[in-house]
C-alpha cells in the first residue's frame, strides 16, 4: 500500500514537472510569435514637408526622402493621423492612450523643474504594458519630455533652476532619475530630458546622469563648432563637454540599433519594442555635416531646415535597413510619425504643413494632422493609403490587439486600435468617428494667449476659442481640409443647425478638462460591468484618477483638481452652467 502511495506520488510530480515544462515552452513560443516594434517618432515635421502627402501643393520642399518613399511603397501612409499639437503632451499620448488631462496635467510635463512625471501612479505605459504582460524587451532613445524627478536636497523636492543644475552641489547624481524610463517600463534607456533646447545639456544612461561634475562644463548661448557639426545653444546651462546638437539624432540611430543588436544576441526569443524619439526639425536647427554613412547633410539644400528633412529620411532609412538586413521585416511592426505639426513663422521655410491652417501648438488642422507611416511585411498591405481618422494615441489599443493584452483601467482610455482597418480596409472595421484636441493659441515661444478645445466628429469639426474672444468655428473637413468656411453663422440661424451646435459644444466639453456639469445617469466605467454614478466619486475621490470617465462625467467632483487651470485660462462655463451658450446666443 505504501508502495503504490509512493508509486502514486512520484507519478503525480512527474505529471506537474511536464506541464510546467510545456507551459514554459508554450509562454516563449507565444512570446517568440509576437512582433518587434520600432517606433520612429519625428520632432516638429508636419505633413508639408513630406511630398506625397500634397501633391498637387505648389509651396513644398524639393527633398529628396528615398527612404520615407520606400516606406510608403513597403506599407501603408495614413492620410487623416493626428496628435497632440504639442510635444510633450503629444509624447504623453503616445505612450499612454490618454489625452492629456487624463494624466497629472492637461499641458504636459516637461522637465525637472516643477513637473513630475505626465503618468500618474496608477496609469501604465504601452511598454511598461509589454514588458510585464507580453514578455517585451523594451528601450527609448533620444527626447524624453515626460517629465520627472531628481534627488534635490535629499528629497524628491524640485531644483530651482536648470541653469546650473548639475553642479549644484544639493542635487545627488549618484541617484537615478525618478519616474523616469525605468518607472514607465523602459529596460534600457538613453535619454535627454529636452531634446537639444534646455539644460542639463547631457544624457542620462537608464536614468543616471552620463556626465559627471568634473566633465560638465557652461554652455553660453552661441554656436560651437564640434566634430559633427555647429552645434547650437539657445537655452544657456551646464551639460556635458562633448554636447553636439548636431550629432544627437544619429546618437539616437546607433544606440537603437545597437539596443536591437544586443537584443537579437541576448535574447532572441523575445520581441523588442524600440522608441527612437528623435530632434528633426525642431529649433535650433543643426544639420551634421556628414550622415553616419559618410554622404554629405549640410549644405545640400539651400537651408539647414531642409538639410534636416534630408536628415531625418537618412535616420529613418539608416533604421529601416538594419531592421532589413537582420531580415526582421516579417517580424517587426515600424511606425514611422510625428510628434505635432510643423512650425509657423519661419522666413526660409516652405509651408510645413501644406495648405492646412496654421501649425504646431494649434487645434486647427495644421497644429496635429501628421505624417504617420506603418510597415509589417507579410501582415500589413503594401503600398496603400489609409484614409481614416486615426490618432497617435490609437497606437497603444493597436498594438495591444496584435499582441492580444489587455489595457489596464486608467489606461488607453481614449485610444481605439485601427489594426483591422489597416489590414483590410472595410468600413465596418473603422472604430474612430471623434476626436478632441486640446491647442492653444497666439503662440510665442512658450507664452500662450488662450487655448483652443476642437471636437471633431466625422467630418464636422468645431473650435472653440476660449478667453476673451469667447468664439466658436465649426468646419466641414471634408469639403474644406484648409479650414477656410466657418460655418458657424450659417448652422447659427437655423433650427437644425443651432441644434446640432450645441449637441455638438456639449459632446466637446465632456471630452475636455473643463466638462460642465454632473451626469444625472448611471454611467460605465473602462473594466466595470456595474454602471457608476457621481455619488460613488464623490464617497471615493481616489477614484477620479482610476476611472477617467469621472472626470468628464462628475466635473464637480473629480474636475476640481483642473479648477485652476480651466479659470486661470477663462474658459467660459466652467461654473458647470451654459454660459458659453448664452454669451454665443443660443
Amino acid at each position: 500500500m505504501a508502495g503504490r502511495k509512493s508509486y502514486n506520488n512520484l507519478f503525480i510530480v512527474i505529471l506537474c514537472l511536464k506541464a510546467f515544462f510545456y507551459k514554459c515552452v508554450e509562454s516563449r513560443n507565444d512570446s517568440k510569435e509576437k512582433p518587434n516594434i520600432l517606433i520612429i517618432l519625428a520632432d516638429d515635421i508636419g505633413t508639408g514637408s513630406i511630398p506625397f502627402y500634397w501633391p498637387n501643393f505648389k509651396n513644398l520642399p524639393r527633398v529628396k526622402m528615398p527612404n520615407l518613399f520606400k516606406l510608403k511603397k513597403k506599407g501603408l501612409l495614413f492620410t487623416d493621423a493626428h496628435s497632440t499639437p504639442l510635444c510633450a503632451p503629444s509624447r504623453y499620448s503616445l505612450l499612454s492612450g490618454n489625452n492629456p488631462h487624463r494624466g497629472t496635467g492637461p499641458r504636459g510635463s516637461w522637465t525637472i523643474i516643477g513637473d513630475v512625471s505626465q503618468f500618474t501612479e496608477d496609469q501604465v505605459s504601452l511598454p511598461k504594458l509589454l514588458k510585464e504582460k507580453a514578455g517585451y524587451n523594451t528601450g527609448i532613445f533620444g527626447k524624453w519630455h515626460l517629465g520627472a524627478r531628481a534627488s534635490y536636497n535629499n528629497t524628491w523636492e524640485h531644483p530651482r533652476t536648470l541653469e546650473n543644475i548639475i553642479t549644484d552641489t544639493n542635487m545627488d547624481w549618484s541617484l537615478p532619475l525618478d519616474q523616469a524610463g525605468e518607472f514607465l517600463g523602459f529596460k534600457k534607456s538613453y535619454i535627454s530630458l529636452d531634446g537639444i533646447n534646455y539644460p542639463p545639456f547631457s544624457f542620462f544612461k537608464n536614468d543616471y546622469l552620463t556626465s559627471s561634475k568634473n566633465e560638465t562644463v557652461y554652455w553660453s548661448k552661441g554656436s560651437y563648432k564640434m566634430p559633427h557639426g555647429i552645434s547650437k545653444i539657445v537655452v544657456p546651462g551646464e551639460g556635458d563637454q562633448t554636447w553636439d546638437s548636431s550629432a544627437f539624432d544619429m546618437i539616437v540611430v546607433n544606440k537603437t540599433k545597437n539596443f536591437i543588436k544586443q537584443h537579437l544576441k541576448h535574447q532572441p526569443d523575445r520581441p523588442f519594442f524600440a522608441y527612437a524619439a528623435m530632434t528633426n526639425n525642431h529649433y535650433p536647427f543643426t544639420p551634421p555635416d556628414y550622415h553616419l554613412d559618410g554622404t554629405k547633410v549640410k549644405g545640400r539644400y539651400k537651408n539647414d531646415y531642409l538639410d534636416l528633412i534630408h536628415h531625418f529620411d537618412k535616420n529613418v532609412g539608416s533604421l529601416i535597413k538594419f531592421i532589413d538586413k537582420k531580415n526582421l521585416g516579417k517580424d517587426t511592426i515600424i511606425i514611422v510619425a510625428s510628434d505635432n505639426g510643423g512650425e509657423l513663422n519661419l522666413p526660409f521655410v516652405h509651408s510645413t504643413n501644406g495648405p492646412l491652417a496654421y501649425g504646431k501648438g494649434s487645434a486647427f488642422e495644421g497644429g496635429h494632422r501628421i505624417p504617420f507611416m506603418m510597415r509589417w511585411d507579410g501582415m500589413l498591405p503594401k503600398n496603400k493609403k489609409r484614409h481614416n481618422m486615426i490618432h497617435l494615441t490609437d497606437i497603444y489599443a493597436t498594438i495591444s490587439e496584435i499582441v492580444n493584452i489587455t489595457a489596464p483601467i486608467g489606461s488607453a482610455h481614449d485610444s481605439l486600435s485601427f489594426y483591422k482597418f489597416a489590414k483590410r480596409a472595410n468600413m465596418r472595421d473603422i472604430k474612430r468617428y471623434k476626436m478632441f484636441v486640446l491647442g492653444v493659441s497666439e503662440r510665442q515661444g512658450q507664452v500662450y494667449s488662450g487655448l483652443q478645445f476642437s471636437y471633431r466628429k466625422e467630418n464636422l469639426k468645431l473650435i472653440y476659442q476660449t478667453g476673451a474672444t469667447n468664439t466658436l468655428h465649426v468646419y466641414d473637413l471634408i469639403k474644406d481640409v484648409r479650414e477656410k468656411r466657418n460655418l458657424f453663422w450659417e448652422m447659427r440661424n437655423t433650427k437644425s443647425g443651432s441644434e446640432k451646435l450645441v449637441t455638438l459644444f456639449k459632446e466637446m466639453m465632456s471630452e475636455s478638462p473643463c466638462p460642465f456639469e454632473d451626469s444625472k445617469k448611471y454611467f460605465q466605467v473602462k473594466g466595470q460591468e456595474e454602471y457608476k454614478s457621481c455619488a460613488f466619486f464623490a464617497k471615493r475621490p481616489d477614484a477620479c484618477n482610476q476611472y477617467p470617465e469621472g472626470v468628464s462625467m462628475c466635473p464637480s467632483v473629480c474636475g476640481k483638481r483642473f479648477h485652476k487651470f480651466c479659470t486661470t485660462w477663462k474658459v467660459h462655463g466652467y461654473d458647470f452652467t451654459n454660459n458659453v451658450l448664452k454669451d454665443l446666443g443660443f
